[in-house]
């Protein structure tokens, strides 16, 4: 099999597409829970002036969304790098049988080599952007749902 430089060409660009929208949407959620924690302070804050119509469903939602998208998160990370490791060892595997091989290697050993490097390069790539863009997932999410319902209250609050 030979190296299709369209192909390998695409699968990179589109690696690095999935790295650039996981970038953006980092920083969208660094930017939001910035202004989520600002909000949950201020909801803090009401409440220990007036303990009777403090915001506890507000409150109680904190850590148990945390633990949530933090255990989502872990667990997108732990099978990308279970399924990583397999390809990487299925990948040495390989090479090992070509290097440990007796005598001189042939035309077809380095073609094998050659064919196991370019298909295993891209998949790494894809598998690596594949993870960030699961990792940052839930704690986007999580982050942007919280933003969009305190900055609806935060309105509300002000056209009052």
């Amino acid at each position: 099999m030979m190296l299709a430089p369209f192909s390998y060409r695409s699968r990179v660009l589109s690696g690095w597409n999935v790295m650039a929208q996981t970038s953006a949407r980092a920083a969208w959620t660094v930017k939001v829970s910035r202004e989520v924690i600002e909000s949950r302070m201020n909801i803090m804050t009401e409440s220990v002036s007036s303990r009777l119509t403090a915001d506890y469903a507000e409150m109680s939602r904190m850590s148990p969304e945390k633990v949530a998208a933090f255990w989502t998160s872990g667990s997108a990370i732990l099978n990308a790098l279970r399924g990583m490791q397999a390809d990487w060892i299925e990948q040495t595997c390989g090479v090992s049988v070509v290097a440990t091989r007796e005598g001189r290697l042939m035309r077809s050993d380095w073609l094998d080599l050659s064919t196991r490097a370019t298909t295993y390069a891209p998949r790494s790539f894809e598998a690596s952007a594949r993870l960030g863009r699961d990792a940052i997932a839930p704690a986007h999410k999580t982050a942007s749902l919280n933003f969009s319902r305190l900055d609806k209250r935060k309105r509300k609050a002000a056209r009052q």
